[in-house]
């Protein structure tokens, strides 16, 4: 069934169903014509290891920020372990699947922004891929993702700007935003500094050595999602996901 229904063959009917997508955890509509989605269906999460880390880190008071999160599938999952989630995606119709997946799991402590974060405020391109691709999850600000260099304009703003004009601490961040990673954290200087939060950071080989740099230079200590310290040397680029914790 998973490779029968597997995106890629862009077949003409799929699976749509609603389903906990992991033990004792949120609930999710879901469409096997989707990557990501097809990826929960059959497997019970998008990554078993940050979804094991943030069970077991995430506390209860901890305010939390989903950048990039399509479906919504750590913003439900992180909704339902600490107190207040701010989920940021720029792609409608990705929103509206996560709006909606909010809303089945009656989740009223998330705030979903349409929007990307980045390092400055304003309207920014966002390069889409192609219309038949089955992983929108590739939006990207900054390296094209389809063969027709398709773009839409959308609102951006900065981790600064939003927690100074929510008065908001920030205690965590899963970051994934197709290379644009390091975009966020220099737009957010102030707020890294302030509150030192746990980030989980999708590790992008064009964006890693400008990623490294900033965590350096804010004394943060860069580890595997499975726990190992990688040292100030070691080549981390062939990692999916990092973790960056405040020494």
């Amino acid at each position: 069934m998973r490779t029968l229904h597997h995106p890629d063959k862009r077949q003409n009917s799929w699976i749509k169903t609603t389903k906990r997508a992991y033990p004792k955890g949120p609930i999710f509509n879901l469409e096997s014509r989707w990557f990501t989605e097809w990826t929960t269906l059959f497997y019970g999460t998008q990554d078993k290891h940050i979804h094991r880390w943030m069970v077991d880190n995430v506390a209860a008071d901890w305010i939390a920020f989903d950048v990039g999160a399509n479906f919504g599938y750590y913003t439900c999952l992180l909704a339902g372990l600490c107190r207040q989630v701010h989920a940021f995606e720029p792609v409608p119709w990705l929103a509206d699947r996560m709006e909606g997946n909010v809303d089945l799991n009656g989740f009223r402590n998330v705030t979903i922004n349409r929007a990307a974060l980045s390092e400055a405020e304003g309207t920014v391109p966002l390069n889409l891929p192609d219309r038949s691709d089955a992983n929108w999850g590739t939006s990207s600000l900054v390296h094209q993702s389809g063969r027709n260099h398709e773009q839409i304009k959308v609102p951006a703003t900065t981790l600064d700007s939003y927690c100074r004009q929510n008065n908001l601490r920030v205690d965590f961040i899963k970051l994934d935003v197709e290379g644009a990673e390091h975009f966020v954290l220099r737009g957010g200087l102030e707020t890294l500094r302030r509150w030192k939060p746990r980030m989980v950071i999708e590790n992008n080989r064009e964006s890693f050595d400008e990623i490294r740099g900033v965590l350096h230079s804010l004394n943060y200590e860069i580890r595997s999602v499975t726990g190992a310290v990688l040292s100030e040397q070691e080549n981390a680029t062939e990692l999916h996901d990092i973790i960056a914790i405040a020494r």
